[in-house]
């Protein structure tokens, strides 16, 4: 059997709001990276996470998913993440989380269907049963149907499932709905479909070490908001949207599994294309460049916005080359991202970051 939902509604739509941040993005300064670690042997990484003093870097390494780059020595110390099915093993790393206020790491594997929480030290076995301390069942017969998740305790995580007309849920240990929050404000066309929706709409998430703040930001919209957490209920503080893609997802299922997909045209536009934090800011990661710009070269240079964790707008900048995965240090006072070398090597480059600057209004 094949069921096909189509939602096919142009390219954008335009709202009358004003997004603040961008009014001035052509007036951003330019941040010069200088590469670092040249060489360490990257192979195709995509991924960053800083934890204490380790940079942990995903590649396509047969010893573990997670290179672990001991920052004070620049040496590559172990791998984090080996792949099975085995005590300390995964499939499939969905989201890693680490935490600075009590040393501790998320690790949600969607194709295991568990989020893992384990004490994590820069020597010896980075995750095995006995470093585990909390773990979160998503198989279990009482939860719902979970793709993308954050840590909020060591019991509770928020997802990208909607319920009662909202876009996010915040389960228990066991999977089980507590609560549901976010109203998105633009197209909510199948917004009762745990998967067709969360798959249109595509929102990045994040959360502070004190997991009393969460963000979310669009792929497909330049809908960004900001919410305060108190256990279970969430509240929102503030928010910016303008402007929505308008995506055909189809939704095919023969009758042993189901597939997955959204249509792009040329119109389409990547908004915002990462998000990634301190214990004082969230830094979002916006391109505004349609698939047309990018096959045309046409394309704008994606810039870096800098937010407070309440959603108060500091200051954006623009990098000065491509790069792939970004991090910011505890501090603020540099970014660490992925970036492409003059023969197509996959390298390491910072960038010294500006003291906050707070642009009013």
């Amino acid at each position: 059997m094949t069921i096909i939902y189509a939602i096919t509604l142009g390219s954008c739509i335009n709202n009358t709001a004003i997004y603040p941040p961008l009014m001035d993005r052509d007036n951003f300064s330019e941040l010069k990276g200088e590469i670092i670690y040249p060489k360490i042997d990257l192979l195709y990484p995509n991924g960053l996470v800083f934890a204490g003093n380790c940079l942990l870097i995903r590649d396509k390494d047969p010893q573990g998913f997670y290179k672990v780059l001991n920052l004070n020595d620049g040496n590559i110390t172990g791998y984090m993440g080996q792949e099975g099915l085995g005590p300390g093993e995964f499939i499939s790393m969905t989201t890693v989380k680490y935490c600075d206020l009590d040393s501790s790491i998320y690790v949600h594997d969607n194709a295991l269907g568990k989020g893992y929480y384990f004490k994590f030290s820069p020597e010896g076995s980075f995750l095995s049963d006995s470093n585990k301390i909390g773990l979160i069942n998503f198989r279990s017969p009482q939860s719902i149907l979970v793709q993308d998740t954050q840590p909020l305790s060591r019991t509770t995580v928020v997802t990208n499932s909607p319920a009662d007309g909202n876009v996010f849920s915040v389960l228990d240990s066991l999977g089980r709905r507590l609560s549901s929050f976010g109203k998105y404000p633009g197209d909510n066309s199948f917004i009762y479909d745990s998967i067709t929706f969360p798959m249109r709409v595509q929102l990045l998430m994040d959360v502070n070490d004190k997991r009393d703040r969460f963000v979310t930001a669009g792929r497909h919209s330049d809908w960004l908001a900001f919410y305060k957490v108190d256990k279970d209920e969430v509240t929102l503080i503030n928010e910016y949207f303008s402007r929505e893609n308008q995506i055909m997802v189809e939704y095919n299922d023969d009758g042993r599994q189901s597939v997955y997909s959204a249509q792009y045209t040329p119109e389409t536009i990547k908004f915002f294309t990462g998000l990634f934090s301190s214990p004082s800011y969230i830094y979002a990661r916006y391109s505004g460049n349609s698939e047309s710009d990018y096959d045309n070269g046409t394309y704008k240079q994606q810039c870096i916005l800098r937010f407070t964790w309440d959603g108060d707008f500091v200051d954006g900048y623009v990098l000065d080359r491509p790069c792939g995965s970004l991090v910011v240090t505890d501090d603020d006072s540099k970014i660490i991202g992925i970036t492409n070398g003059e023969d197509d090597e996959r390298l390491l480059i910072e960038y010294p970051l500006p003291a906050p600057k707070f642009i009013d209004k």
